[in-house]
């Protein structure tokens, strides 16, 4: 009797030191060989900017960017922000500025996506655009795009995120 335990444990020792062998050769292939990892990655494609002068001081920007999910998961976009800061003319010189010159925000538009079916599959790309308004004597801009994702879709009827470093939209 102790000797069919005995065989008995040794022949599910075998099996368990056999499926931890098969499953370490698995995860091993599909991390170091296929570089396959369950997790979202995205990747901005490409950003075009078109600006118009509309009269009364103004200039109208138009700015998309093409967003690709280069993960291996779907990847839900929750919010988006465009930022176009004044580079020249400077209208003030910042005086013992340490590090970063603080340009002047000329225009700030968020954009959110909660409680909407927005969906990249892995491989897909998809296209967040933003309008501005700016003074028309604002020639050299420089454009920032963040667009905050995650591996979910977003809640509708929670409170908007705090993302760090975002300020209340300036031109709705």
């Amino acid at each position: 009797m102790l000797s069919d335990v005995d065989t008995t444990l040794s022949v599910a020792e075998h099996v368990l030191t056999c499926a931890a062998i098969v499953i370490g050769g698995i995860w091993t292939y599909r991390r170091f060989i296929r570089r396959r990892e369950e997790q979202w990655r995205a990747e901005l494609c490409a950003v075009s900017v078109r600006a118009v002068a509309l009269g009364h001081g103004q200039r109208y920007v138009k700015a998309i960017a093409n967003l690709k999910n280069t993960g291996d998961v779907p990847l839900y976009p929750w919010w988006a922000q465009s930022t176009l800061q004044q580079i020249t003319p400077i209208e003030e010189v910042p005086q013992g500025v340490d590090g970063e010159i603080p340009w002047p925000v000329k225009a700030r538009r968020e954009l959110s996506y909660r409680g909407q079916d927005w969906l990249l599959e892995p491989g897909e790309t998809g296209e967040v655009a933003f309008d501005l308004l700016i003074p028309l004597d604002a020639c050299h801009v420089q454009l920032h795009i963040l667009v905050y994702c995650a591996a979910e879709a977003p809640p509708a009827n929670e409170p908007q995120l705090a993302i760090p470093g975002a300020g209340p939209a300036d031109n709705d």
